[in-house]
């Protein structure tokens, strides 16, 4: 497997949050459960190229999804959230 450093910088060419956003758009409701959209953007960034292992890019998805902005987190869904 490859060394945890260099699932960020092989995913930097990754965009988690547009990835994230655009299934989060496409959903009903603009929800998903965590599990399906965790699946789901793990999928896409496989097939943008992104070698490391199903482990290492769910932990690094849990990371980015925590800071990203424009979604909320609430139990185990996550919604896109509502403009101010």
């Amino acid at each position: 497997a490859a060394a945890a450093g260099s699932v960020d910088g092989e995913a930097a060419g990754f965009n988690w949050k547009k990835s994230v956003k655009a299934q989060l758009r496409a959903a009903e409701g603009q929800h998903l459960p965590l599990k399906r959209l965790r699946k789901g953007t793990v999928a896409a960034c496989q097939a943008h190229g992104v070698s490391a292992d199903k482990a290492e890019l769910k932990a690094t998805f849990d990371k980015k999804l925590a800071k990203m902005a424009g979604v909320e987190t609430v139990g185990d869904s996550v919604r896109l959230a509502k403009a101010k």
